[in-house]
């Protein structure tokens, strides 16, 4: 079972108060872990595919994945080992963890895991893609006019990217969400921010937060609904592109999306 496939577990969960809401959501996303009697703990699992070349050497992978994910999962599970949230689910931790400053750490390990699994799951390598048409872009209508009708053309978005990633200084994470309304749109977030809750978006700059709509008005009970991310922490690029070749990373980056699989995650979260 993968524990991050966030927007199917969403889908159809409506409930009057967050807390129970997220009660819900948590129930249907089961963690990867390893249990020891009544204890629960986080590994890091298995991504769909190893092979991510041109955007990942073997040990692009090894850097970016094995180490990087396993220093965080293990630095959450010491964190939560012996308190009330060793058993729950990471999803979980991240909202149990996130208005609370004494937990600040917690959240940040937690939402790190999410956001670089979500990653690394969206991924395809040139050959695995060239074998199977349908990870194409051109071959996934619906989210093929999604694009089309938030921006001009796959182009335009990756081009509303690339100028995001420019202005951002630091770790950060690039996200294309829908939101409140089905439309989607192009947000970042700072260290390991998560774009569930804009307020843990972890910037303060007041271009980069829009104005909060009427939430009496919006079909989700929730902000944003991650479709793909992108890196724009060092170990993601630094052992294969350099430090100075960011820009080239992202258009590689750009052609190694599985789009058939933001494909099942935009029809899963459409409401």
């Amino acid at each position: 079972m993968n524990f991050l496939r966030i927007p199917s577990a969403f889908h159809g969960v409506r409930c009057q108060s967050p807390h129970s809401f997220f009660l819900q959501c948590c129930k249907s996303i089961p963690s990867r872990i390893e249990r020891n009697r009544f204890r629960c703990y986080h590994t890091v699992p298995e991504i769909p595919e190893r092979k991510l070349n041109p955007l990942f050497s073997d040990r692009g992978v090894k850097v970016a994945w094995d180490e990087h994910q396993g220093l965080v999962v293990k630095s959450l599970n010491d964190r939560v080992k012996g308190t009330e949230l060793e058993d729950h689910s990471i999803f979980n931790i991240i909202f149990q963890t996130a208005v609370l400053p004494e937990h600040a750490a917690t959240f940040q390990f937690a939402s790190q895991a999410y956001n670089n699994h979500f990653f690394f799951e969206s991924l395809i390598g040139a050959e695995k893609a060239k074998e199977d048409s349908k990870t194409q872009f051109e071959s996934n209508p619906v989210i093929q006019q999604v694009v089309l009708e938030n921006f001009e053309s796959k182009e335009d978005l990756l081009s509303k990217i690339k100028q995001l990633a420019s202005n951002t200084f630091g770790a950060a994470w690039i996200w294309v969400v829908l939101d409140d309304y089905n439309r989607l749109q192009v947000i970042r977030t700072f260290q390991a921010g998560t774009p569930f809750l804009w307020t843990r978006w972890q910037s303060n700059d007041p271009h980069l937060v829009p104005s909060v709509p009427d939430h009496s008005t919006r079909p989700r009970n929730y902000s944003h609904v991650p479709l793909l991310n992108l890196c724009l922490w060092d170990h993601a690029y630094f052992t294969d592109f350099g430090l100075f070749q960011r820009e080239q990373y992202i258009d590689t980056w750009f052609q190694s999306i599985n789009w058939s699989l933001i494909e099942d995650r935009l029809k899963q979260s459409l409401v």
